[in-house]
């Protein structure tokens, strides 16, 4: 869980005197803890006055001092930060328990991280574990969402637990936060943790995508493309694929390219379908790239291979794009080469059969690569032998041919033969 240290910049409670900074101040000199509080905020947003670190510091230390948790949890920041005081991630632990031990929510996540990442103290995933959930518990959104995906996944002194992931992804999406309604809308659609409710996952989906999510509007689009929870529409479908393609997200450019191809919600039209093919193919190309350089594995990682597959017939064809052999090759290459358990039986056997045509002739011409798919495609495979040795036949057929043409043309015009005999 990387995360940068946040500043919490105002709470209820401490937000007393409003923007009114002489009383505040006035109160401050008194010795109000939480006018102290937020005198220290001021300084340190820069509310009212020029923003002066080391002025904050100051005030929050007289509020901390008198056990106000925000201040303690500022303290904790700026020591972090080494804002208006040196850095010092030890000093800043001690902080943030002080409030966490409080039960302040916001401290509790932070001293949680901090047993988590080793900062300030010794990691310790049990003390990590228990603060985020404490957190968690009192509504701390970002522990609910830490916590959701260490029960999905398993992790920092927590068995994976489905159920109580749900609990906590339902738990930040009541407090609107698009990401945890995705995955509320998961959990739903996929019963885990939860008693599957199509209707209830949809919903969520909806609720997520209006605020922008793009998974949510991919999601959303196979809702309304198969009637999972709404009703059947796909002009609905291909609205919601569209939101999500223009963001980006590759599937839904590949959902939406079928939608051209296809005439599906949607007007049909060739080179849109091209074009929504050839997004998706070259970003989940570059996906993979990343996924290879992030973790330096030798092992390509891929969303999905059917843009590939596609783009391949779009150029093998001449579907919406100039005919183009060696792109045509290039592409159902990267697809087939995934497997029938990537492309699916169908899809796999045509991407077969493409390569066997465009490698048997043409610009791509390789008989034994010819070979290879024909093979590669499981309704052929009983008459591999014969194929083989049909093609090896007439690869050397086509050598043996050449060589004569060849000796052939060493003759001189007397007829004498320069060349050496076959």
């Amino acid at each position: 869980m990387k995360r940068a240290i946040s500043i919490v910049m105002m709470i209820a409670g401490v937000a007393t005197w409003g923007d009114d900074l002489a009383s505040c101040r006035k109160a401050a000199e008194q010795g109000d803890a939480r006018a102290q509080s937020q005198l220290g905020w001021f300084y340190g947003s820069g509310t009212g006055v020029e923003q002066n670190y080391a002025e904050a510091v100051k005030w929050y230390r007289m509020a901390a001092a008198q056990g106000d948790a925000y201040a303690q949890l500022q303290l904790g920041w700026h020591h972090a930060n080494g804002a208006g005081v040196a850095k010092n991630s030890s000093a800043a632990a001690g902080w943030y328990l002080k409030a966490a031990e409080q039960g302040y929510a916001p401290a509790q996540y932070e001293i949680g991280m901090c047993y988590y990442g080793g900062q300030g103290v010794e990691t310790n995933y049990q003390e990590a574990f228990k603060w985020l959930k404490a957190a968690a518990e009192q509504g701390h959104l970002k522990a609910q969402q830490d916590l959701a995906l260490t029960y999905r996944f398993g992790g920092i002194n927590a068995e994976k637990d489905p159920t109580e992931a749900a609990k906590f992804d339902r738990m930040a999406a009541e407090q609107g936060d698009p990401s945890a309604m995705y995955y509320t809308a998961v959990d739903y659609r996929d019963g885990e943790g939860v008693e599957k409710n199509v209707a209830e996952a949809a919903k969520w989906f909806l609720m997520a995508a209006k605020q922008g999510h793009d998974g949510a509007q991919y999601e959303l689009g196979h809702c309304y493309a198969k009637g999972a929870g709404v009703n059947k529409s796909n002009t609905e479908a291909a609205k919601w694929f569209r939101m999500a393609a223009e963001q980006g997200h590759a599937m839904a450019q590949y959902e939406l390219g079928l939608c051209y191809a296809n005439g599906t919600g949607v007007n049909k039209n060739d080179e849109e379908a091209a074009k929504w093919f050839r997004m998706a193919a070259e970003q989940v190309e570059k996906e993979a790239i990343d996924w290879q350089r992030e973790y330096g594995s030798k092992y390509i990682h891929y969303t999905s291979v059917k843009p590939f597959y596609s783009l391949g017939i779009c150029y093998a064809d001449g579907i919406g794009v100039k005919k183009n052999e060696l792109e045509a090759v290039r592409w159902l290459c990267k697809a087939a080469e995934n497997g029938e358990s990537e492309l699916g039986e169908e899809l796999y056997g045509n991407a077969c059969r493409k390569l066997v045509g465009l490698y048997w002739s043409g610009e791509a011409s390789n008989i034994f690569l010819a070979v290879k798919w024909w093979w590669n495609e499981p309704a052929n495979w009983s008459h591999y032998a014969v194929f083989a040795m049909l093609a090896v036949a007439a690869y050397l057929g086509g050598a043996l041919s050449g060589k004569r043409s060849k000796e052939k043309s060493l003759k001189t015009d007397d007829g004498v033969e320069t060349g050496a005999k076959a």
